[in-house]
C-alpha cells in the first residue's frame, strides 16, 4: 500500500485541479448572465441553501483532521454554492438591487415552495392525460346518458391530474346522436395514440374504459360496440401487433346516391368492380362497430356490406383478375 501512497496523493491533488476548472467554468458562465431573469428563475436558491450543509461539514471536518485537500475543495464548493445563491435570489437582476439580501431570500424561497409540486405533478400526470379524460367523457355518455357514478368517476381523475372539466363539450357529446359519438370517440382514441403514450397507460386506459362503460351497473348496445371497438384499438396499440381490420363496403345504385355518399364521407376507397362502383369505408377495429356502420348506412337506402380482411382480400383478388381479364 506504502508503494502506490506516493502515487495517490499525486491523483488526489490532480483532481483538486478539475474541482478547481468545474467550479470556475460553471461560475464563469452564470456570471455574465447574472442579471437575466432567465438564468435568475433557473437556479433553486433552496437547492443551494440545502447543499451548503453537506461542504460546510465536510469543509470543517477537513479542517479539524488537517486533510487540507478535502478542506479546500469543500471550501470552493461552498463560494460556489452561495454564489449561485446570491444569483438565484436575484441580487444583480435588474430592478431588484434596492430590496434587501434577506427580502431578496424569502421572495425567492416563498415562489420556489410554491412550484415545489410541478416536477412531481409532472411525473405522475400521463402523457395526453386531456386526451384521456376526453375519452373518458364520451365513453361515459356513448349511450346518450350520463349516469352519477360515470360522473365522479371522470371528476376523480381529472381533480387528480389538475385538469378542469368541460362539462358543456360532455353535454353537448352526449345530445349527438349515436353516429357521430360513436365516431367522435373513435377519433379521440386515435389522437390519443398519435401521442405515442407508454404502452403500460394505454393497456390502464383500456381497463378504464370497461370501468368507465359498467360503472352505472348496465351495458347497452351502444356501450358493447364501443368497448369493443375502443378495447381493440389499445390493446393493438399496446401489443404492437396488427389488428384485425374490418370494413363496410358500399354500392351506390344511382349517380345521386353517389354524389351523397361523398358528401357523408370525409375519407372514401372508390373501387370499380364489374358490376359497377363500390366505396369502401374503414378501418374499423372490431366487427360489432363495422356491422353497425353498414346498418347505419342500409337505413340510408345504401347496400352496404361488413367485410373483414379475408373478405376485403378476396374482393381485390376478383378485381384483379376482372382488371387482367380487361386487359
Amino acid at each position: 500500500m506504502a508503494l502506490f501512497q506516493p502515487s495517490l496523493s499525486l491523483l488526489v491533488y490532480g483532481s483538486s485541479g478539475f474541482v478547481v476548472a468545474e467550479i470556475y467554468l460553471t461560475l464563469n458562465k452564470l456570471w455574465s448572465r447574472k442579471h437575466e431573469p432567465q438564468v435568475v428563475e433557473s437556479i433553486s436558491p433552496m437547492s443551494k441553501l440545502v447543499g451548503l450543509v453537506p461542504v460546510t461539514v465536510f469543509a470543517i471536518d477537513g479542517v479539524l483532521r488537517h486533510l487540507w485537500v478535502v478542506a479546500i475543495v469543500n471550501g470552493l464548493w461552498i463560494m460556489a454554492r452561495i454564489v449561485q445563491l446570491l444569483i438565484g435570489i436575484g441580487l444583480w437582476e435588474a430592478g431588484r438591487r434596492r430590496i434587501s439580501l434577506w427580502v431578496m431570500l424569502r421572495r425567492a424561497l416563498s415562489q420556489e415552495r410554491s412550484e415545489l409540486g410541478d416536477l412531481l405533478k409532472a411525473l405522475v400526470r400521463p402523457t395526453g392525460a386531456r386526451q384521456i379524460v376526453d375519452i373518458l367523457g364520451q365513453l361515459a355518455t356513448i349511450d346518450g346518458e350520463l349516469d352519477q357514478a360515470e360522473r365522479q368517476l371522470i371528476q376523480t381523475f381529472a381533480d387528480h391530474w389538475q385538469i378542469a372539466l368541460d362539462w358543456q363539450a360532455i353535454h353537448d357529446h352526449q345530445l349527438a346522436n349515436a353516429s357521430l359519438r360513436l365516431r367522435s370517440l373513435s377519433q379521440a382514441v386515435t389522437s390519443y395514440l398519435e401521442l405515442n403514450p407508454p404502452k403500460d397507460q394505454a393497456r390502464q386506459l383500456a381497463d378504464l374504459s370497461v370501468l368507465i362503460i359498467r360503472a352505472d351497473g348496465k351495458i347497452t348496445l351502444e356501450e358493447e360496440i364501443t368497448l369493443a371497438e375502443t378495447s381493440n384499438q389499445l390493446n393493438s396499440y399496446v401489443h404492437g401487433s396488427n389488428a384485425e381490420y374490418h370494413y363496410v363496403n358500399i354500392v351506390t345504385r344511382s349517380h345521386e346516391q353517389a354524389g351523397a355518399l361523398m358528401a357523408l364521407l370525409d375519407t372514401v376507397v372508390e373501387r370499380q368492380v364489374a358490376g359497377g362502383t363500390t366505396y369502401l369505408v374503414g378501418p374499423y377495429f372490431s366487427d360489432l362497430y363495422a356491422e353497425q356502420v353498414a346498418k347505419q348506412y342500409r337505413a340510408l337506402g345504401f347496400f352496404a356490406i361488413m367485410l373483414d380482411q379475408a373478405g376485403l382480400d378476396r374482393l381485390v383478388e376478383e378485381e384483379l383478375g376482372e382488371a387482367l381479364a380487361v386487359g
